[in-house]
């Protein structure tokens, strides 16, 4: 039977490490990680409305903001309290503008740093 008919090897399907697969999968963003790129990229002088932030959450990531509203509402009023966010206006959380606080590059630059003023008790008239 050697008259041009091969024998057929079986190919083995070539094993794929488990973490390769795992790593092609797109991470999903939590809600800090997409308010931050909302803020960044909606970027106000006077800080972004809440508003604003969940159109840019619902066009974007297509993050259903009606049904999550109290995971944003719960991160927005823990960072405010940590103080990475600044809330500028105070009409309750419909009414929020949110802005980072600023970096300590930024900061140095705009904020003096002056000593106490120390009170002389030899100037003082009893």
């Amino acid at each position: 039977m050697d008259g041009g008919i091969c024998s057929t090897a079986v190919l083995q399907p070539v094993k794929k490490s488990h973490l390769s697969y795992y790593q092609n999968i797109p991470k999903k963003l939590t809600i800090e990680e997409m308010i931050k790129n909302a803020i960044i990229a909606l970027s106000e002088k006077k800080g972004v409305p809440l508003s604003a932030i969940k159109k840019y959450m619902l066009g974007t990531y297509l993050y259903d903001v009606t049904k999550k509203r109290v995971y944003i509402h719960k991160f927005l009023k823990a960072a405010v309290a940590d103080g990475r966010l600044i809330r500028n206006s105070r009409k309750g959380l419909v009414f929020y503008k949110i802005r980072f606080v600023g970096s300590d590059e930024s900061c140095k630059k705009g904020v003096r740093k002056t000593a106490p003023m120390k009170r002389s008790l030899k100037n003082k008239k009893r």
